[in-house]
């Protein structure tokens, strides 16, 4: 059921309403599952209400988006921010879709790419490009998840049934009821490239 909201709410008292939950996992659970440190957000309108003012309260189009309305300088700009009021429905992957996470494909080096299913490319390569997801710090620290993740594996032998394991606690919320960050791109290096490469003999 969804509540009658009776005054002007905090961003903090809006992230708090049962609503909010699955939108809130928006950066940490799909596209580029950044971490978002406390207050270094905003509430972004997927489809922006300058195109449609009718989606200005709808609660399913409400995202939480990194970089903070305060967060000075918010450079360089990305993800939310970056997008502004550009939408186009056909061209722009939203995180509030079932596997949404198909669309895109990662390098050990850190960089998201477009998958190569022919129905979903464009709209995978448009979406990495308004949303700037390719900057030099986003890759860094995805790079930087998976040498985590990486160093983990090689200093114990794991086989496939463990690594298939530790794949599926990626896809499970945490104690916290977060994803870890960027569990996406962890879980897809994992499942094509090192799974993969275990010798099943």
């Amino acid at each position: 059921m969804v509540q009658v909201i009776q005054k002007a709410l905090t961003l903090d008292e809006f992230l708090q309403l049962p609503e909010t939950k699955p939108a809130s996992e928006y950066i940490d659970g799909q596209i580029i599952q950044k971490p978002i440190p406390q207050g270094n957000y905003h509430i972004e309108h997927f489809k922006p209400q300058g195109i449609d003012e009718t989606v200005r309260f709808d609660y399913f189009n409400l995202i939480v988006s990194c970089q903070g309305e305060d967060q000075q300088p918010r450079v360089p700009v990305h993800c939310g921010h970056q997008k502004d009021n550009w939408y186009d429905e056909k061209l722009l992957v939203s995180p509030l879709i079932a596997n949404c996470a198909g669309f895109f494909k990662y390098s050990a080096a850190g960089e998201i790419l477009p998958t190569e299913e022919t129905n979903k490319k464009l709209a995978a390569e448009t979406t990495i490009e308004k949303l700037a997801l390719n900057i030099p710090n986003l890759k860094r620290m995805r790079q930087a998840a998976i040498d985590a993740e990486l160093k983990l594996l090689e200093d114990e032998d794991f086989n496939e049934e463990e690594i298939r394991n530790i794949i599926k606690d990626y896809l499970e919320l945490n104690n916290d009821g977060k994803y870890q960050p960027f569990c996406v791109t962890i879980v897809y290096i994992l499942e094509n490239y090192y799974c993969n490469s275990i010798d099943p003999g």
